[in-house]
């Protein structure tokens, strides 16, 4: 959803850094989130573990706003919206 990992920077320290302080720099003005995908992502992230989003169990997430509309006792006989065509079952790349 993202494309960058919540926590990058330029060195593994920083990275530690950042984790343990719970930094993370959005790019809010090169990515563009609804308001209800960067709560998701937010709240997925609080480092506190009995606040974060879920710590209630999954119904907790499933109800956030970001998840509206989707019909959770038909996501695993509803047809994916994209399938991959993927040539070789070992790659991770896609084009």
């Amino acid at each position: 959803m993202y494309g960058i990992p919540p926590f990058h920077a330029e060195t593994p320290e920083k990275v530690f850094e950042n984790i343990l302080s719970g930094h993370i720099d959005w790019h809010v003005e090169y990515i563009d989130f609804s308001p209800e995908a960067l709560d998701f992502m937010k709240r997925l992230l609080v480092v506190d573990t009995t606040k974060r989003l879920g710590a209630n169990g999954a119904e907790e997430v499933k109800a956030h706003p970001w998840f509206a509309g989707v019909e959770w006792d038909k996501v695993t006989t509803s047809e994916a919206a994209f399938i991959p065509q993927v040539n070789d079952p070992r790659s991770t790349a896609y084009h």
